[in-house]
């Protein structure tokens, strides 16, 4: 991991294992070895990974676990990715839960289109390793400060 990537995500880390707890990435992503292969590299990096096989499964999980970050496949049995965002933006305890969207195809219009329908971020399914890292700890840093500011709001 390069060394600045590697100060900021130290530090994510450290503030989430101070507060008793460990980041949790909830993986969304109808193909087995892509949620195998992700949940490898995420396991690396020191966080809890969970995985769902559907958009409606990722929605379940969303509801019952909720993550400090999702990443989900644009295209999926049930609910597409693009619907799951939706549905997780206009439900009162998951909107401001952090999401990223993937695909293969990355066409300006799509992007578009996946972050008006909710999604906070994109990856391609070929990023490299380190934009996804840098992506995962992007998602992971805004997440802790909205858990942050959340908290402080209900104290």
């Amino acid at each position: 991991m390069p060394h600045n990537l590697s100060n900021a995500w130290t530090t994510l880390h450290t503030a989430s294992l101070s507060q008793g707890r460990v980041p949790t990435v909830l993986i969304v992503d109808d193909e087995r070895v892509t949620r195998l292969s992700m949940a490898a590299r995420l396991a690396r990096m020191g966080v809890r990974v969970i995985e769902a096989s559907s958009g409606q499964e990722g929605l379940d999980l969303l509801r019952r676990e909720h993550p400090d970050l999702t990443i989900m496949d644009w295209m999926m049995p049930e609910l597409d990715g693009p619907t799951v965002c939706e549905a997780v933006r206009n439900d009162p305890h998951l909107q401001t839960s952090q999401i990223i969207l993937m695909t293969s195809h990355d066409e300006p219009d799509q992007i578009a289109e996946g972050l008006a329908r909710g999604a906070d971020d994109f990856l391609s399914k070929a990023a490299s390793k380190q934009e996804m890292m840098a992506r995962v700890q992007s998602g992971l840093r805004a997440a802790a400060l909205i858990r942050n500011m959340e908290d402080t709001r209900d104290a």
